[in-house]
């Protein structure tokens, strides 16, 4: 009888540790992807940031791998209004900001 309710206590830690571990990795796989959407996001504004300093800001469509970016620009007058569409195997990242001409500093983004 004790060995039987200490092979059922081994039993329950056991299960126990295997399901917190498996409540790790999902939370790790998580970090993962939003660090990948945090880094493709980053990378693409520092893009267009450039590209409005150095070269004249046009919409465009790039494809590197299995990335797909594409943005529109709209002219504002004092700013423009930049709409981008990350495509990646496993995401779609859709965001909006407004980038001053003069600055070259953004305002107002926004996740969609």
């Amino acid at each position: 009888m004790i060995t039987l309710v200490i092979f059922m206590i081994l039993i329950f830690h056991l299960l126990s540790f295997l399901q917190y571990e498996i409540a790790y990795a999902r939370h790790i796989e998580s970090l993962k992807r939003v660090d990948h959407v945090r880094i493709l996001t980053n990378s693409t504004i520092a893009y267009i940031k450039y590209i409005n300093k150095n070269e004249i800001l046009l919409s465009e469509n790039y494809q590197k791998n299995d990335i797909t970016i594409h943005y529109t620009v709209d002219d504002m007058g004092d700013y423009f209004y930049v709409a981008v569409t990350i495509q990646d195997i496993d995401h779609m990242i859709q965001f909006v900001f407004d980038l001053d001409k003069q600055k070259n500093t953004i305002n107002n983004f926004a996740y969609q």
